[in-house]
C-alpha cells in the first residue's frame, strides 16, 4: 500500500503526503488524508470507495495489491461466470490464460466497457496476431479502472487546539489504475500449449503514483480431441514495484477445465482461484448455441469465506465477422453492466495452412506420377510438419514411407515402371485392389526385383489378400507362366476354387488372356455351373472365333 511522504511522518496514523506551515497554523491537503493500516496510503482509499467491483470479494481476500486486475476481461467471459482460463480462445486471452492465444486463428480485436457506478468505469481492450503459419500468436491488450469527481480540500488546524480553522475547496482529482499487457503462446507438442504475458501496472491518486511490472505464465492441454481443455495459470510470477508504494503483488494460481456437449453447441466452463493471501475463489459457467449468430450465457461466481458472490448472464450476436456481446452481473449492491465488440479479420491461418497443405500434396502427386518417390515422401513430410493434425496427410506419409523404402523410384517407359507408377497411384487414392492388379503385372514384367515382390506382399497383405509368390520353374518360366501352370495342376487336383482363383488374378492384369478364360470355364463346367462355363468359353470365340477346340465343349453344355 502506499506510504506517507517523509514530511508527514510525524503525525501518526494520518497517511498525510503533504503539510506546509503557516506561523502557527498547519495546512495539509485532504485529498492525501486517507486512513491507513501498516503499509496502507491513498490507494486503499479508492480501492474502499471502488467496491462494487465486488465488496464481498475485498471481504474475502482482504484488498489485495492490483485488486482490479482480478474483475476478470471481456464480456463474453463475464457472462460465462470469469470461469475462462480452460477456454481462452478468443482476444481476451491476453488476460486468461496467454497460452489460450495458440487458438487463434484469424486477426481479432476486442472492445469491452462495464459500468461500475457513478463516474467509474472499466475498460478492457486486446488486440492479437496469429502467426502465418498458425499454432502460436502475440497480443497487446489494455485494462483500465478509472474514477473521476472526487472533492478536493485543503484545511488548517490550530497547532494548540488541534481544531479546525478553516476549510477550502482546491477542485476535483481522478483516480486511475490501468496494465498494459504483451502476450505470447504458443503450441509445443500437440495438444499442448504454453503462452506468457508481460504486464505493466500503473497506479495514480491525484499527484501520487507508483507502477510496477509482473510477469504471468500459463498452460492450455487439449484433451478429447479437443472438446475438452484444462487450463492453468500463475499470476505475478516474477513482480517489480516501483514509486509510492511498498506493495508486494501476490502469487495467483488458477485452474479451469472447459468440456462441450451436443455437438459443440453447449460449452461449459469451472475455475477454481487462488491467490496467496486471500481465499479460494470459484467460477462456473456457460455459453449455448441457440443458432449459429446467437448464443447465450449465464454463470456464477464465489468464494469459500462467502459463499456465492455474484450471478451472470449476457448473450452474443454475431454478423458475419463482427460479435457483439453483452451481461449483466448481479451482486450485494446492485448489478454492473458490460458492452463488448468483437472483430475478427483477415485471411484464417486454417486457410492459408489448408492451401499450402494442398499445394505441397499436388507437388508430391505430381513427384509420383514421374515414379520419384523420394521426392513424394519430401512433399508429404512438409506438410504434415505444417498441419500435423491433418489424418489424410499423415495416412499418405505412413504409406510413402512404406513405398521408399523398397521402391525409391520407377522412373522410364518400362512396362515395369509405367505399371509401378500406376500401381502406387492407385495406393495414394486408396484403390487397394487396383493396386495388387498393377504391382503383379509389373512384378511379372521384372520377376527379378525382389525389393517390388516385398512392397507388393505388404500391399496384398493389407488388402487380405493372397500373396505373390516368386517364380519356381526354370529361369524363362514367368510368374504368369507359373500361375497358368498352377491352374492346370488344381484342375487335374479336383481343386477347382484354387484353379479358378490362379485365372482371375490372371484376368485382373489382361482381362482377354483366352489361355485362363479356357482353364476357368473348365473349372465351372466340372462344378456344374454350365451358365458360367458358357459365359467364359463365349468370350473366348469372341476373341477368337476360329477356336475349335471351344466350340466342340460348347457343344456339351446344357441348352439355356
Amino acid at each position: 500500500m502506499r506510504k506517507a511522504s517523509d514530511p508527514t511522518d510525524d503525525v501518526p496514523g494520518s497517511g498525510v503526503t503533504e503539510r506546509t506551515m503557516k506561523s502557527s497554523v498547519t495546512s495539509f491537503d485532504r485529498v492525501k488524508r486517507v486512513p491507513t493500516i501498516p503499509m496502507a496510503g491513498a490507494f486503499l482509499f479508492f480501492m474502499m470507495l471502488c467496491a462494487p467491483l465486488s465488496t464481498v470479494r475485498a471481504q474475502a481476500t482482504g484488498g489485495q495489491p492490483d485488486e482490479f486486475m482480478a474483475y476478470g476481461a471481456g464480456a463474453r467471459s463475464l457472462a460465462m461466470g470469469a470461469a475462462f482460463v480452460g477456454v481462452a480462445d478468443d482476444a481476451s486471452a491476453t488476460y486468461w490464460n496467454p497460452a489460450g492465444l495458440s487458438q487463434i486463428t484469424r486477426k481479432e480485436l476486442t472492445l469491452m466497457r462495464a459500468t461500475l457506478f457513478a463516474d467509474t468505469t472499466y475498460d478492457f481492450y486486446s488486440f492479437v496476431m496469429p502467426s502465418k503459419k498458425g499454432g502460436s500468436a502475440w497480443g497487446v491488450s489494455m485494462t483500465q479502472l478509472a474514477n473521476t469527481g472526487f472533492e478536493k480540500v485543503s484545511t488548517t488546524i490550530d497547532p494548540n487546539t488541534q481544531s479546525y480553522t478553516s476549510v477550502n475547496k482546491n477542485g476535483t482529482f481522478g483516480v486511475t489504475e490501468s496494465a498494459m499487457t504483451w502476450s505470447y503462446g504458443r503450441k509445443v507438442v500437440d495438444h499442448v500449449s504454453i503462452g506468457t504475458a508481460l504486464n505493466k501496472i500503473s497506479r495514480s491518486v491525484d499527484t501520487s503514483s507508483d507502477s510496477s511490472m509482473a510477469a504471468d505464465l500459463g498452460t492450455l492441454i487439449d484433451m478429447k480431441d479437443g472438446t475438452r481443455r484444462l487450463g492453468i495459470t500463475i499470476k505475478n510470477v516474477y513482480s517489480k514495484v516501483s514509486g509510492d508504494t511498498n506493495d508486494t503483488m501476490p502469487l495467483d494460481f488458477r485452474v479451469g477445465l472447459s468440456d462441450q456437449y451436443f455437438k459443440k453447441r453447449l460449452l461449459l466452463a469451472f475455475d477454481i482461484d487462488k491467490s496467496i493471501n486471500a481465499n479460494p475463489g470459484y467460477h462456473f459457467g456457460g455459453e449455448f448455441g441457440f443458432s449459429k449468430n446467437f448464443k447465450g450465457r449465464f454463470g456464477i461466481q464465489g468464494d469459500q469465506a462467502t459463499g456465492l458472490r455474484e450471478t451472470d448472464v449476457g448473450f452474443g450476436y454475431s454478423i458475419k465477422s463482427i460479435t457483439l456481446d453483452y451481461s449483466i452481473g448481479l451482486h450485494a449492491l446492485g448489478s454492473s453492466t458490460r458492452m463488448g465488440l468483437t472483430w475478427k479479420f483477415g485471411r484464417s491461418v486454417l486457410e492459408r495452412r489448408e492451401e499450402n497443405v494442398n499445394q505441397l500434396v499436388q507437388k508430391a502427386f505430381g513427384a509420383a506420377q514421374n515414379g520419384n518417390y523420394l521426392v513424394v515422401q519430401e512433399q508429404l513430410q512438409a506438410a504434415l510438419d505444417m498441419d500435423p493434425s491433418n489424418k489424410n496427410v499423415q495416412v499418405l506419409v505412413e504409406k510413402f514411407q512404406k513405398v521408399v523404402a523398397a521402391v525409391p523410384s520407377a522412373m522410364g517407359q518400362e512396362e515395369s515402371a509405367v505399371m509401378t507408377r500406376k500401381a502406387l497411384l492407385s495406393y495414394a487414392n486408396n484403390d487397394l485392389k487396383g493396386t495388387v492388379a498393377a504391382l503383379r503385372q509389373a512384378y511379372y514384367k521384372d520377376p527379378r526385383n525382389e525389393k517390388l515382390l516385398s512392397l507388393l506382399n505388404k500391399i496384398e497383405t493389407e488388402a487380405n489378400m493372397d500373396k505373390t509368390e516368386p517364380p519356381k520353374g526354370p529361369e524363362l518360366f514367368s510368374p504368369i507362366d507359373q500361375k497358368v501352370f498352377d491352374a492346370r495342376q488344381a484342375i487335374l487336383e479336383g481343386r477347382y476354387d484354387v484353379a479358378i482363383k490362379k485365372c482371375q488374378d490372371i484376368l485382373d492384369l489382361n482381362p482377354n488372356d483366352v489361355t485362363s478364360l479356357k482353364i476357368m470355364g473348365s473349372a465351372f463346367f466340372l462344378l456344374d455351373d454350365h451358365a458360367r462355363a458358357r459365359k467364359l468359353w463365349s468370350r473366348v470365340l469372341e476373341i477368337d472365333p476360329s477356336d475349335k477346340e471351344i466350340s466342340e465343349f460348347m457343344k456339351q453344355l446344357r441348352p439355356e
